[in-house]
């Protein structure tokens, strides 16, 4: 009882969440020497020592996606495969995700390489944090406990994005404000934040494409009949999809590749992805392997039980209201639908699929604060193991 009363406030949410956020950056970067480039995670087969950053730890191997957003981080549209040391695997793809490391690129002033380390860590911090904030704003509009603005901790693919310096938080962040933005009825800055989310991670189309076509016909039912307001408000919802095909083609032909689109490798038949990453994370020959089948069945077992929590929490004679959280709640499901055509790419590892999941456990937690629905207690004992084992776990990096 008194630790829900702690976090009956805003202040005690909010400085909680920040504290736990510098315990876990402060203790990896302690194991790392001190030093913020070990986030980036930049492995030998990208990354020349001899031609990147001296002070950049590389490791043997492919390394992590961080070192990707560290390479456009020095200059978001150079589009020569090799540069500042690093060798892009597919430049079409890691480009397309602009917004994290051009605004890393921005503070730097310019791309000055002693900040870039520093600053991809501090501003997916800030996105962290952000997300909190919003939360809580988004609590205090609908009435709800202020201890539910705590829930986006338990997004754990966060918490990787935090160690290996990629883009999710970012993503969410945006995502998020655009909720806020939509609730307020601001559908100007409603476009700004789903651009900045799309071009954060192209991957939140699957979330935003949908909730933006159910938020047109929210207005339409608003209105009644079209008129110069609603053909506007029509663009601004459309115009995000406008520019992220506009963007892909401009790539496209910048860059001379071969195709477009190609979404297709993280695609297969339903479940196939999630039986083959099961059987591949089914591993016990070494303690590491152990460890990571460990995480890998807890964190999905997790996603299970979270989403029947979720789909308990929707109220399905509302479902079509075209009220904020059954617009949530319908996208929620397509979602849950849209995960067992994942493909073996995705359920590979936990770091893959948690990833991937971060929007989508937003979008519940979501539903759970605008519902002003609790976790059960079990479950919420459950998400905290998890959690502790997760920062254990990223700290000495597995």
């Amino acid at each position: 009882m008194m630790i829900i009363n702690f976090f009956s406030t805003k202040r005690n949410v909010l400085v909680s969440s920040i504290l736990l956020v510098i315990l876990i950056v402060g203790l990896r970067l302690a194991f790392g020497g001190f030093n913020f480039s070990y986030f980036v995670v930049a492995g030998s087969d990208f990354v020349a020592s001899e031609a990147a950053h001296p002070n950049l730890i590389i490791n043997e191997g492919q390394g992590y996606d961080g070192q990707f957003f560290y390479r456009y981080a020095h200059h978001p549209l150079e589009f020569e495969k090799t540069a500042y040391g690093v060798t892009v695997d597919h430049i079409e793809y890691r480009i397309q995700r602009i917004v994290y490391p051009a605004t890393v690129w921005l503070f730097s002033v310019g791309g000055k390489k002693e900040w870039i380390p520093f600053l991809l860590v501090f501003f997916n911090v800030l996105a962290f944090i952000g997300i909190i904030v919003f939360a809580l704003k988004i609590c205090e509009h609908y009435g709800s406990k202020f201890s539910l603005a705590l829930l986006p901790i338990f997004s754990f693919g966060a918490y990787m994005a935090l160690a290996r310096d990629t883009s999710e938080l970012f993503e969410v962040f945006f995502f998020t404000a655009a909720i806020f933005a939509m609730i307020k009825d601001k559908i100007g800055l409603y476009f700004i934040f789903v651009v900045l989310s799309i071009f954060s991670r192209e991957t939140s189309l699957v979330v935003i494409g949908p909730l933006s076509f159910l938020y047109g016909l929210k207005l339409l039912k608003t209105e009644r009949k079209i008129n110069g307001i609603l053909i506007y408000k029509g663009l601004l919802l459309i115009f995000p999809l406008l520019l992220i095909v506009l963007w892909k083609y401009y790539l496209h032909i910048s860059i001379h590749s071969k195709v477009l689109v190609d979404g297709s490798q993280n695609l297969s038949l339903p479940f196939l992805g999630i039986l083959y990453g099961a059987k591949a994370n089914f591993n016990f020959n070494d303690y590491k392997s152990i460890f990571e089948t460990l995480f890998w069945y807890l964190f999905f077992v997790w996603n299970i039980v979270f989403a029947v929590s979720v789909i308990k929490a929707i109220n399905f004679k509302q479902l079509f209201l075209f009220e904020i959280v059954s617009m949530l709640s319908l996208v929620y499901l397509f979602w849950a639908v849209f995960s067992l055509i994942l493909g073996p790419a995705i359920y590979v590892d936990d770091w893959g699929f948690v990833r991937i999941f971060t929007l989508w456990n937003m979008l519940g937690f979501l539903i759970l604060i605008i519902s002003n629905k609790p976790m059960n207690k079990l479950f919420l004992l459950y998400s905290l193991s998890i959690l502790f084992l997760l920062i254990f776990r990223l700290i000495i990096r597995v």
